[in-house]
């Protein structure tokens, strides 16, 4: 679990942890695209969790489909998107949700693979 108050801190923490993936090598395009919208998954389940951020749950909703079919045991970025109480992330989200699918993939193995080292 992360503590995360604010818009803030949310992308401090998804810029630490994509840091800490890129520390074994250099960074590319979707590593830096990531920041944004992971900040929003941070934010978005902290301010649904008394502002803790727990990771497994900010894993589950990137693995999810960008927007979630019915059914879908895991919210989809869209209705985390429209959750997040900070436009600017939300917007970043919502962007990152309307990638083409090759796009979405390469920003999700991005996003995941620094979570993977927390």
């Amino acid at each position: 679990m992360i503590e995360i108050p604010t818009a803030t801190a949310a992308v401090t923490a998804a810029q630490t942890l994509i840091d800490a993936d890129t520390s074994a090598g250099g960074t590319d395009l979707w590593q830096s695209y990531a920041v944004s919208p992971l900040a929003a998954v941070l934010l978005s389940t902290a301010h649904d969790n008394a502002g803790f951020a727990d990771l497994g749950t900010v894993r589950d909703v990137l693995t999810s489909p960008a927007s979630e079919p019915d059914g879908q045991p895991h919210p989809g970025w869209v209705s985390v998107a429209q959750r997040c109480p900070d436009p600017l992330l939300s917007s970043a989200l919502l962007r990152a949700a309307a990638l083409e699918q090759r796009q979405r993939d390469s920003f999700r193995t991005s996003a995941l693979a620094a979570l993977a080292r927390s």
